[in-house]
């Protein structure tokens, strides 16, 4: 469990949080907005510990010292803290996709509901967090509309998404929307840095590639999320300069695991990046605003080849297009195969 005054970043929703907290003026649900990875389920978790916590107010802090932004806050100790931390709250509940599975289901949400129904524990206050909400099924959005236009005092929901044209527009007009932005570049490498002891080099790439995301940052962190994204653009510049073979192979790895969909998503980011980065060359942009820029003498010669801002506009198009086929659920193998034969038919933007 995190704390407020330990969030990256964030500083206006943490502050309407804060100021809810102080006032006890709290709004019966919420929406939280922005990229995927940038720690808005983190806050969602803060923010309850903070209205079910029994003593709030970091207590390792000295009284007199205690500022306003840690009084608005769990204190981390106490008993609610600790089943919140563990999930095991009898007041703190949280709806979730089933490993499986790709969508809430209706049931998951009337199992809620009537869970809702009881009588609260502790300071008879109930929160409960969606999240992904966008992975509500279209029934299980309807049904909890009706909640949402009949709350319950007692009650705080916390809606997450990165995608909120995916909700009924009647579900986001009756939440209060919290909006939560990508972390400067600058500052998290610092964080990666100071919290993480990554390498200052390293932290600036990570920094770079996430695209202001701490979770996708520690995800590239890990060396086999790079090696495969250098595979991935080899693969694609071989692609470009029309052989197709090493491309094709890449992407067998997916057919065996077609629910491996995130991790098909997160690299083809990252392969859109590349040519993104192209495009800032080509365009005059400078390398120190590079994403791949432990790569940069290739994209540096990828960027003043014949043709080069229209071979990477389009690169970037088929990737936008083949991340949406995904989404939509196409097998990732076969959406990647057709991205490679497009890369060889038409040139593309890959070293």
């Amino acid at each position: 469990m995190i704390h407020f005054s330990e969030v990256l970043g964030h500083e206006q929703p943490l502050d309407t949080l804060r100021r809810a907290l102080a006032s006890g003026r709290l709004h019966h649900a919420y929406l939280f907005l922005g990229p995927a990875g940038i720690g808005k389920g983190g806050v969602a978790e803060a923010f309850a510990a903070a209205l079910l916590c029994e003593s709030p107010g970091r207590p390792e802090i000295p009284h007199p010292e205690v500022s306003r932004e840690t009084r608005e806050e769990a204190c981390g100790r106490c008993a609610s803290c600790v089943w919140v931390k563990s999930r095991t709250h009898p007041d703190f509940h949280r709806l979730e996709v089933p490993e499986g599975k790709s969508r809430i289901a209706i049931e998951q949400f009337h199992a809620l509901e009537a869970t809702l129904q009881l009588a609260a524990y502790g300071r008879r206050r109930r929160v409960a967090i969606v999240d992904p909400a966008d992975l509500l099924s279209r029934e299980a959005q309807h049904a909890f509309l009706k909640t949402l236009e009949e709350p319950r005092p007692d009650t705080v929901l916390v809606l997450v998404t990165a995608r909120p044209s995916a909700l009924l527009a009647t579900i986001r007009s009756r939440c209060q929307q919290l909006v939560f932005g990508p972390i400067p570049a600058d500052r998290l490498s610092h964080a990666l840095i100071e919290r993480w002891n990554v390498p200052r080099e390293r932290a600036d790439l990570l920094a770079g590639l996430s695209r202001g995301s701490v979770g996708r940052a520690l995800e590239l962190q890990k060396e086999q999320t790079l090696a495969q994204r250098d595979i991935l653009l080899d693969a694609a510049g071989q692609a470009a300069r029309g052989a197709i073979g090493p491309g094709l192979a890449w992407a067998e790895q997916f057919r065996a695991l077609p629910d491996d969909r995130d991790r098909a998503l997160g690299l083809l980011e990252l392969m859109a990046l590349y040519a993104r980065d192209v495009l800032v060359l080509a365009s005059g942009g400078r390398a120190a605003d590079l994403a791949h820029r432990d790569r940069a003498d290739r994209i540096a010669r990828d960027a003043v080849a014949p043709g080069a801002p229209h071979r990477a506009s389009r690169a970037f198009e088929r990737i936008e297009q083949t991340r949406r086929d995904i989404q939509r659920n196409v097998n990732p193998a076969l959406a990647l195969q057709v991205l490679f034969t497009d890369l060889a038919a038409g040139g593309g933007a890959c070293p």
